[in-house]
């Protein structure tokens, strides 16, 4: 167990391997143009790539917006939550047990998207955590 995760409490994975494309933090957006925060990273990966789950847990929410397109949340213990989205598909079902690295979708580019990629994001209770210390990209 690395630092991070005994800081986290709990064993994990990266969800996609990639390449990062977009960090965590104000950015200009880049369809809109405009500055605004950017509440995860985005990992760029080829289109139909699968996406293990970042912790054991529980699938709260499959669902599509326009914004994220086609997209995942999983609840964790200690009250952490992930969320997967841009997916091409989503493989898990809303409240299915989940464990670390189970395939619960695939990277798309659904929504307001550039490329393939999956936008990933990491919360405890409501504040938003920077993913990029929690995962290991290509």
């Amino acid at each position: 167990m690395c630092l991070e995760q005994a800081l986290l409490g709990f064993d994990y994975c990266t969800p996609v391997m990639g390449t990062l494309t977009s960090d965590f933090g104000y950015r200009e957006h880049p369809v809109e143009g405009e500055e605004r925060f950017h509440y995860g990273i985005d990992i760029g990966a080829a289109a139909g790539t699968e996406i293990g789950c970042f912790a054991d847990g529980t699938v709260t929410a499959v669902g599509e917006s326009s914004s994220y397109g086609k997209y995942i949340t999983v609840a964790h213990e200690g009250g952490y939550s992930t969320l997967y989205a841009h997916c091409s598909r989503i493989i898990a079902s809303s409240g299915a047990s989940v464990k670390e690295g189970d395939v619960i979708a695939e990277v798309g580019e659904t929504g307001v998207a550039t490329g393939p990629h999956l936008h990933f994001e990491l919360h405890e209770g409501s504040q938003y955590l920077n993913p990029i210390y929690y995962v290991s990209l290509a």
